[in-house]
Formats: structure tokens, sequence, C-alpha cells
């Protein structure tokens, strides 16, 4: 007996500058505009407008774009649903790769039947510091292949991708420093706050605290504290005194008293810290790209 084949399902991406991996036919010409991705629960083909291949990201900067297709191959009628999530896990890791808002505009099933949906969508193309080198197709599907899994696991526990929208947001044009700085300063807050809860450590009367069964007395862990036991958990180690001192500043008189390149810098090394948070969180193994200094390619 033939295995039953069912109808693809589509999904559309706005704002999504990726490079792709393999050639499709368009016209009388070939775009490298493809990046088949597997064992994901189900086989999806990325699809990138052929009109973006080839172009300067800064030709679509600031605008908003219909720029991908995604197509989940042989989808029964009853895992519809599964492909509508993964679908949404896919958006909200190439809005990390990207620190582009990228959504779900729209889907269609069975692809080219014209039974589909449109949504509407915020955000503008955002291309500056990308996480990783999305121009490169081989790369994305790298970094899709290795994190799906981890993340799938891990969005709602970790609230992961509340951390994104602040990553990407932040990075809107024409932010405030210190607005930018608030936006990583809370997203360290938010990982600090799930970590803590997934390891079970108690909470008692507004703080964590350093026992179980805790009392008005048991000691409390500070938020520096609980930074390093997070970072320690994926094998990094930071500081973080500066990094609260001017958490403290802007929380407590609306702006820092630091140069402005000082809070620049400060804003970077947030990024920097988050970014490879996220990345070891995600069991991601490969090269990604240095938020404070953009040349620079980094491994893990």
């Amino acid at each position: 007996m033939k295995r039953s084949v069912h109808p693809d399902y589509k999904a559309s991406l706005t704002n999504c500058l990726v490079g792709g991996i393999e050639f499709t036919d368009v016209g009388a010409r070939r775009v490298r505009n493809k990046i088949p991705l597997k064992n994901l629960g189900f086989e999806v083909d990325l699809i990138q407008d052929p009109a973006l291949i080839g172009q300067p990201v800064t030709a679509f900067a600031d605008q908003q774009l219909h720029t991908t297709d995604l197509i989940v191959h042989n989808v029964a009628p009853y895992r519809v649903d599964a492909a509508r999530r993964l679908v949404n896990h896919l958006s909200w890791l190439l809005q990390f790769a990207s620190l582009s808002p990228v959504s779900v505009c729209g889907y269609e099933y069975p692809e080219g039947s014209g039974k589909s949906s449109k949504m509407a969508t915020q955000g503008r193309v955002q291309y500056f510091r990308p996480t990783i080198d999305i121009q490169n197709g081989t790369i994305v599907q790298h970094f899709i292949h290795k994190t799906i899994n981890n993340y799938k696991s891990l969005s709602r526990v970790r609230k992961i991708p509340v951390i994104i929208d602040y990553l990407v947001n932040a990075e809107r044009l024409g932010q405030p420093v210190e607005v930018q700085l608030m936006m990583v300063f809370v997203a360290l807050e938010s990982l600090k706050d799930t970590y803590a809860k997934s390891k079970g450590i108690p909470y008692f009367q507004g703080y964590f605290r350093k026992a179980q069964n805790p009392s008005r007395r048991t000691p409390k862990y500070s938020f520096e504290e609980l930074l390093k036991l997070m970072m320690h958990d994926v094998g990094m180690r930071r500081g973080f005194k500066l990094i609260i001192k001017m958490r403290n500043e802007i929380v407590h008189s609306g702006i820092s008293r630091k140069t402005f390149n000082a809070r620049v810098r400060m804003y970077d090394r947030c990024h920097d810290i988050i970014r490879e948070y996220i990345l070891r969180l995600l069991g991601y193994r490969g090269d990604y790209l240095s938020y404070s200094n953009p040349n620079m390619v980094l491994s893990l």
C-alpha cells in the first residue's frame, strides 16, 4: 500500500533577510533562495523572495516586507496545528538570528488552494548587527537545526520569545540609549527570574532565598549572585557589578551620569552577554557574530 501524501502548508513571513543554499527556477533564471530544513517533525523549505536575493540589505532597511515563505510538507489535516506551532518557533528563531521583527503574516492550507488567512504585523526590516551571518544560508540552516529542539522545550519555561522581543525592540531606529539599556537590563532580569524558577529556588516575600522552606530571616540571593549562577550553568563567567550600577542609576534617576560613549559600551556589552547566553542555552555550536565588534566572528 502506498503511503498517503498530504498537502503542504504555507506560511508567509515578514522582515527576514536571509540568504539561500539551493537554487530555484524563477522564469528564465535560477536563484539561490531556498534553505531546506529537515528533522523538525516535518520537512520544511524556506523560500526567500527572489527579488531580495543579491540585493544590498540596505535597500530594504526600515520597510515592512513580505520576504519569506515557509513550505511545510506533507501536513495531514489533524497536524495543521503542529505545523502552525513549528512555523511560530521558526519565526522566533529567525527573529533572534536577524535581530529583525520577523513575523508570520499569513498562511495557506492546502498550499495553492486559496484557503488562506492573513494577519496584521508590526515592525520594519532591521539589519544592523545580526546574531549570525544571515546572508549565509548554510549558517542559517545550521543554526535552526542546532537550536530548534531546545527552543521548543525551553521557550515557555525560560520565556525566550520575551527576551528576543526585548533585544529586537532595543534595536529599533531612534531609541534613546537609556531606553535601549533598560530593555537589555529587563531582559537580564527576566532570564534571572526564569532561571531561578526552573531550578526550584524558593521565592518568599519578594526575594529568591538560599534555603528550602524559607522564612523572613533566610538569606536572599542578590541579582548578581543569580546572574553568576545562571551564566555558570552554561559555561560562562562574567562580572556584573558595573552593569548593576548603571541599571540602578537609570532606574532611580531616569538617566545615567556616565558619558554617552560609556552608555553605548555598556549596551554593547549587555547585548554580547545575552546573545552568547541564549546561544549556549539553546545548544548552538558554530560561528556567530559579536555585537560589540560586528566584524568579529566568534565560535561556540
